[in-house]
């Protein structure tokens, strides 16, 4: 036992000295090879020479050495080596298709990982297990590439036998993975280091090209070159805020290797408007479209769908028009946003880093500042320029009565000024229903002027719109106003701008201007514009005015003229006649009616007229209160009247009239008649005219007056002689019975007093009166008979005061119901007195006519009622003489009869048959004693008396 301890203690010694000998061997070779790997990799320039550095140091190990480089989705494999075949530089596959998040996880330190292919103890990634499979390999061990939390990449060793891979011997090669790592370290410290001096010079190079620039566009160009210089060759685009009208405008944009105009858009939501609202910048490095959406933004504001559609119509292929990757920085000076700056690559993604997002916010706000003080100058240059053309526009409208040249220099200076692309000045016509073209810019001007363009009042079209509403207008966007009528001359337009043309609050025409560019007009320009609308309207106010002075002055000459032709003439019809032929030459070919006054003061009448083609004018006749002549009668005032289509009072003579002027003709505050000017055109008569042919109507009705006064004096004296000798005619001896004698009377008086009713009333008790007779019947029938009491009503008031009483409406009472009921319009109540005693009473009524009775019907009134009184008065007296012979006639008779008989029955007998007879009694008794004596019944006197 003890020679077999000895034995084996001296074996396990050997074995020791023999495994010391070989570590020291192996640490030895481990060392020269570790040496030679830090060499290489301290004198690598960049990371590849790093990965080539250790896998030449690496080369006659008995280790596959694989160097993989954490991609975004895979491991890429950047160094290869193979003891099998030591002459393959490439590795079977360029890239293991394994998620590094997936890898960090299996090595989640810095310590070697050594696995047992087919062990199974470490569940390895079906990639990373298949990538050993191909090479044939049993076991690996993971030597990880750590800076920090994030995975570089791995060192993997692998051996096609498994127990070649041990810590022992694996332990000595750690360093190798730690000089890796600080090599790459040490490059990215460099390469962050030149980075940064680099982006320092391009800054300061940058800023001094841009502190150069003397222009907007000259800074936009020299943004981009330095750019590009930086950056290499990328798209950019430039984009101003307009906080005011939040819009945004493109001044510069370069996209696919030109340079491109885009249009102003509304802000809406777009990664420009999250840039510029947030006031950060924003870099999308993959991914675009989806991480857009994500952002709550649509992707056509990132390329402006206005390019799209050039990039369409020209054929370019629009496989890159969504960017690939996308840079936007914000433009902030004095803490206001002024627009972004933009660099977007269609064709790659992670085209972007954080130092280019750092360059460019470093720049960002030198570009804003001068990008706000170049905006200041020019915009306080462009105003300069708009009120410099104001201003000459005024001193035009000041000194310059030709409307024409004024209007066509106004317009041309607009679009030259201001970079319009087109303007127009458009009046509204006589009717008001038109706006006319009345000058216009450019060839299209002249073709529209040429074919009399003119656009309908209220119309679906800009100039239509304003001329209605008297407001500006704006049409930003002339495809998104349904408002905008596309004129096919001006195929270019994007805005249109219309402001009204008004004095005081009359519109009489509008200005419209027109840009190739949506929202082309700022506040400033509006006002400025609206400005220059108002002085164009004075221009053309003061040419009206002056044409119409002129005008004026002319027709005040023609019209003295009329005057003094009237005057001179020897009658009134001549004058008339005279006077209507001159209004009308001088009042441009308009046609004349001369209407007088009826005699009744009711009825216009034509007395002279001119131009009509109707011959109806001549026995025209015009009730006072109808039509715009009676109406100008009635109230004594002239009327204009622009459209007669519009006026329900006008009355047609010619169906063309369009246009009326009536004008009284007054004398001493007396309505002689009615001056009528018509005309076929619309609106033809002005506030002047009014006034110029109120003159003339002066002047006429003083020279008609004496006549006109003179034939009514002379027709009413005769009417009033006529009247009285039918009054007198009267007067006569009565005859008939009373009834027939008072309907006789009352009929004379109704013809001669022209009534149309005439009623007689008589007391019939102490404080009452009793209509007996109406002429008028069945139409105040019912009024016969009913009874007023003195005091009351239009007749027992008369009846109580023996006074002329004038009934109205208005009156109360049974009588003055009755009448109203009837349809009476006026009356009048008089007295039927005679001798000092009042008998009865009259009433006359009218139905057909308001008008009162003037104090010369009520004086012939009284006349009538006094005559009716007289023959009613003798009729009575000479019924009651007649009634008395009668009576004295019969008693004679009666007692010749009582004479001749002889007897007492006789005498009795004869007596009551007589008596029987004259009171028309049918039977007659006269009893004496126990005797009577009676007629008999046939009551002629004939019979005998005979015992009760």
């Amino acid at each position: 036992m003890e020679l077999l301890q000895s034995i084996a203690d001296q074996t396990g010694a050997s074995i020791q000295n023999v495994q010391t000998v070989e570590t020291a061997r192996v640490s030895t070779e481990v060392s020269q090879q570790l040496f030679r790997v830090g060499r290489l990799v301290a004198n690598a320039s960049s990371p590849e020479d790093i990965f080539k550095a250790v896998i030449d140091g690496m080369k006659g190990t008995p280790y596959v050495v694989t160097i993989l480089q954490s991609g975004a989705t895979s491991m890429g494999i950047t160094g290869f080596y193979d003891p099998v075949n030591p002459e393959a530089t490439q590795a079977p596959v360029a890239e293991i298709a394994e998620d590094p998040e997936t890898l960090s996880h299996l090595v989640p330190s810095t310590t070697p990982l050594i696995v047992k292919v087919e062990a199974g103890i470490v569940r390895l990634p079906g990639n990373i297990r298949g990538y050993l499979d191909s090479l044939g390999c049993h076991a690996a061990a993971f030597l990880p590439l750590r800076q920090g939390e994030r995975l570089l990449g791995v060192l993997l060793l692998a051996s096609r036998d498994e127990n070649a891979i041990t810590p022992a011997s694996i332990r000595p090669l750690s360093p190798i993975a730690e000089s890796i790592l600080s090599a790459l370290e040490r490059l990215e410290l460099l390469q962050t280091t030149q980075g940064r001096l680099s982006e320092l010079a391009t800054l300061n190079r940058i800023s001094q090209s841009i502190s150069q620039a003397t222009d907007m566009q000259g800074l936009f160009e020299t943004v981009h070159e330095q750019t590009r210089n930086a950056l290499g060759d990328v798209d950019i685009v430039i984009t101003l805020y307009d906080s005011n009208r939040d819009l945004l405008s493109f001044p510069y944009a370069y996209i696919r290797g030109e340079t491109v105009n885009l249009d102003t858009i509304a802000m809406g939501d777009s990664l420009y408007a999250l840039v510029i609202r947030n006031a950060q910048p924003l870099l999308l490095e993959e991914n675009v479209e989806e991480r857009a959406a994500a952002l709550g933004v649509h992707l056509p504001g990132i390329i402006p769908q206005a390019w799209v559609e050039k990039q369409l119509s020209s054929g370019i292929r629009l496989s890159g028009v969504v960017p690939q990757s996308w840079l936007g920085v914000p433009l902030i000076t004095a803490g206001q946003v002024v627009g972004a700056l933009i660099l977007l690559d269609t064709d790659k993604a992670n085209r972007f880093k954080d130092n280019d997002l750092r360059m460019l916010s470093t720049i960002a706000t030198q570009i804003a500042s001068t990008i706000r003080t170049s905006s200041l100058l020019q915009e306080s240059e462009r105003k300069a320029v708009q009120l410099q053309t104001a201003a000459e526009i005024a001193r035009e409208t000041i000194g310059l009565l030709d409307l024409d040249r004024l209007l066509s220099h106004s317009i041309n200076l607009i679009r030259e000024r201001f970079g319009f692309y087109h303007s127009s000045v458009f009046l509204l016509d006589e009717e008001r229903k038109f706006a006319l073209l009345r000058e216009s810019t450019g060839e299209a001007g002249r073709q529209m002027k040429a074919r009399e363009h003119k656009l309908g009042v209220g119309s679906q079209s800009i100039v239509g719109w304003v001329t209605e509403n008297a407001r500006p207008r704006v049409a930003d966007d002339v495809t998104a106003d349904p408002m905008h009528k596309p004129n096919p001359l001006l195929p270019a337009t994007r805005a249109e701008l219309g402001i009204p043309l008004r004095i005081g609050e009359t519109v009489i025409g509008a200005l419209d201007v027109q840009s190739t560019l949506p929202y082309a007009f700022a506040p400033d320009d509006i006002t400025i514009l609206q400005v220059i609308a108002d002085q164009i309207a004075i221009a053309v106010e003061n040419a009206r005015l002056f044409s119409t002075t002129r005008e004026y002055l002319a027709r005040h000459r023609s019209l003295y003229q009329v005057t003094t032709a009237a005057a001179s003439s020897t009658s009134l019809d001549n004058a008339l006649f005279s006077a209507a032929q001159g209004l009308r030459v001088t009042m441009n070919g308009a046609r004349v009616a001369l209407f007088l006054l009826s005699p009744e003061k009711d009825t216009l009448v034509v007395r002279a007229h001119s131009g009509f083609n109707s011959r109806e004018v001549e026995t025209m006749r015009v009730p006072l209160g109808q039509g715009v002549q009676g109406w100008v009668a009635s109230n004594k005032q002239p009327s204009l009247v622009a459209s007669t289509a519009a006026d329900s009072r006008y009355l047609m003579i010619d169906p063309d009239i369009q246009s009326e002027l009536c004008v009284p003709l007054i004398h001493r505050d007396e309505l002689l008649g009615v001056m009528d000017i018509q005309s076929p055109h619309f609106s033809a008569f002005s506030e002047d005219d009014v006034q110029l042919l109120g003159t003339v109507a002066g002047s006429l009705a003083a020279i008609m007056a004496s006549t006109v006064l003179f034939e009514q004096v002379t027709q009413e004296r005769e009417r009033l002689r006529h009247l009285y000798e039918e009054a007198i005619g009267m007067a006569g001896p009565p005859s008939g019975d009373m009834e027939s004698l008072m309907r006789s009377a009352l009929e004379r008086v109704r013809s001669v007093s022209g009534a149309d009713c005439v009623s007689i009333a008589f007391p019939s008790g102490e404080d009452e009166v009793k209509i007996e007779m109406c002429t008028c019947e069945p139409h105040l029938k019912h009024i016969t008979g009913l009874i007023a009491h003195y005091g009351q009503d239009v007749i027992g008031e008369a009846l109580s005061t023996n006074q002329t009483v004038k009934y109205s409406p208005a009156s109360t009472g049974t009588l003055s119901r009755s009448l109203a009921q009837a349809g009476i319009k006026t009356a009048l109540a008089l007295p039927l007195q005679w001798t000092g005693r009042t008998i009865g009473g009259l009433l006359l009524s009218r139905m057909s006519s308001e008008r009162a009775f003037s104090t010369e019907e009520v004086q012939l009134a009284n006349l009538l009622a006094l005559q009716v009184a007289a023959n009613l008065e003798s009729a009575r007296l000479f019924d009651q003489t007649r009634r008395q012979a009668e009576r004295e006639h019969l008693l004679f008779e009666i007692t010749s009869r009582i004479r001749r008989s002889v007897d007492m029955k006789g005498i009795l007998t004869t007596t009551a048959s007589e008596l029987s007879r004259a009171l028309g009694a049918k039977r007659a008794s006269i009893k004496i004693g126990l005797t009577d004596a009676f007629a008999p019944e046939d009551g002629n006197g004939g019979g005998s008396g005979n015992q009760p």
